[in-house]
């Protein structure tokens, strides 16, 4: 039963921020809309109102944008003037972020290098959003999202492992898009073999393990890769959170399992030069 509380109460909070997310989201593509700007969505906001059972289902840290970069002073005055402020320590070479007192945070892609020379391969499409009143969700189409939800769990790769919930982000992408992906263009847009062999291997995973089925060209690639199984991603996500590669990750492991990793941290901080730390992490 406590764990029964806890899955109802984390299900209610998620919904109530998302929701809030989902009234934000609608401004701004109102307002972007008066402007004429040109925004596009993908992952965990198209995700949660469109893809999966509900929004209370898909946590999420923020709403994910691309937008022209010629566009981008527009889309910056836009989300000030609905109190969303720039966030300039999150700022990067391709993105910037803005949030609000409600906690929402906006990523905003003005470059989008995965995609970069591939905008004749058809890479949008628009949605009718299921929990807003919003008109249409400009989105990333079916090859793209599949691309980029790949590209993103591999660039993430080392510092997390394979995270299940993006693993069933995919699953609910191809359950509802499934038989509009093209094989020939999805690996157009894949930066490689390897991240093709990736896909693969979720497949086979999500076949074994959920028994979910997908267009016949995918299940017959599938079966020429090893599946990935739940003691393996969990082993990897492990190793990767606790920097397992490095003898500093080994130390700080150990003294988490005897409960005594902040007096560690401590005498690390101390003991050890910052070259030395630098080295050994």
């Amino acid at each position: 039963q406590p764990y029964c509380d806890r899955m109802m109460a984390a299900h209610s909070q998620t919904n109530t921020e998302n929701t809030i997310r989902l009234l934000t989201l609608e401004a701004i593509l109102r307002k972007m809309a008066q402007r004429h700007l040109h925004p596009i969505l993908w992952k965990g906001i198209v995700l949660a109102d469109s893809f999966y059972p509900h929004p209370g289902t898909r946590p999420m840290g923020d709403i994910d944008f691309a937008i022209p970069s010629e566009e981008l002073a527009a889309a910056t005055e836009v989300f000030e003037s609905l109190g969303l402020k720039q966030i300039h320590d999150a700022t990067t070479e391709d993105a910037v972020y803005f949030g609000n007192a409600f906690g929402v945070v906006c990523d905003v892609h003005h470059r989008v290098r995965l995609f970069e020379g591939k905008e004749s391969l058809d890479l949008t499409t628009e949605l009718k959003p299921q929990h807003t009143n919003a008109e249409v969700f400009p989105v990333l189409g079916p090859n793209a999202m599949v691309a980029h939800l790949v590209f993103h769990m591999n660039g993430h790769y080392d510092e997390t492992g394979p995270v299940l919930l993006w693993i069933l982000d995919l699953a609910f992408v191809l359950r509802k898009w499934g038989e509009l992906i093209q094989p020939e263009i999805l690996q157009k847009l894949l930066p490689s073999a390897e991240h093709f062999e990736s896909l693969l291997r979720i497949v086979r995973f999500l076949e074994e393990a959920f028994n979910e089925s997908f267009p016949q060209w995918l299940s017959a690639e599938a079966k020429r890769v090893q599946p990935f199984t739940l003691a393996e991603i969990l082993k990897q996500r492990h190793w990767a959170i606790w920097k397992l590669d490095r003898p500093r990750g080994w130390i700080k492991f150990m003294a988490y399992k005897l409960g005594i990793l902040p007096k560690i941290e401590q005498i690390l901080k101390k003991s050890i030069p910052a070259a030395s730390v630098a080295s050994a992490s």
